[in-house]
């Protein structure tokens, strides 16, 4: 299960960016590495960012495709057809100090998955004044 504070990073950060409405986020499977996220993408899919989302209506949404993805990626592995695909990232170059910093708002906001009194809201304005 994606952890809320993973979906509150890609929320924070998509939110960020200004590239229109194109907002998504992605539930992957991946190999096993021992950097965090750091194996090869074996099958994944996108979802969309809705306006209305928040971190617990987005993860209740990646869930459902989250099943689907472990599911397919298992279907694959059975039929000897699961190999490693081509995921690009969400991140383009000269994004990395926001994404550094959609990631730790998230903790900041989940330390232990439970949300701090600070509102999505009240990130989103102090880093407009960024």
């Amino acid at each position: 299960m994606i952890g809320k504070r993973a979906v509150a990073a890609q929320l924070l950060f998509e939110r960020m960016l200004p590239r229109g409405n194109d907002f998504t986020a992605a539930a992957v499977c991946q190999e096993l590495d021992p950097a965090v996220d750091g194996g090869r993408v074996l099958h994944y899919e996108r979802c969309p960012i809705l306006d209305t989302d928040d971190a617990e209506s987005l993860q209740k949404r990646l869930l459902t495709i989250e099943h689907k993805v472990q599911i397919e990626a298992l279907r694959r592995a059975a039929l000897g057809e699961l190999i490693p695909v081509e995921y690009p990232s969400p991140v383009k170059a000269g994004e990395e100090t926001r994404c550094r910093w959609a990631k730790e708002a998230a903790f900041a906001l989940y330390r232990e998955g439970i949300p701090y009194r600070k509102s999505l809201a009240q990130i989103w304005a102090q880093q407009a004044a960024l």
